[in-house]
């Protein structure tokens, strides 16, 4: 599980990469692409919000 911490730097380290977040395999949750507007980091923030990350490996 990740922190609210370790979510804000995951967000800043992606836009300051320049990553997209279809790039990394979650084309599914960006609807509708920021670029133009320069608002990469609000669909970083769409698409890996916690309730679009599946959890993997736990029970229960």
């Amino acid at each position: 599980e990740m922190t609210e911490e370790q979510y804000e730097l995951l967000v800043t380290a992606l836009e300051t990469a320049s990553i997209c977040p279809k790039t990394i395999g979650f084309s599914g949750y960006v609807r509708l692409c920021y670029f133009a507007a320069n608002k990469c980091e609000q669909c970083i923030r769409e698409a890996l919000k916690p309730e679009t990350i599946p959890d993997k490996g736990k029970e229960g």
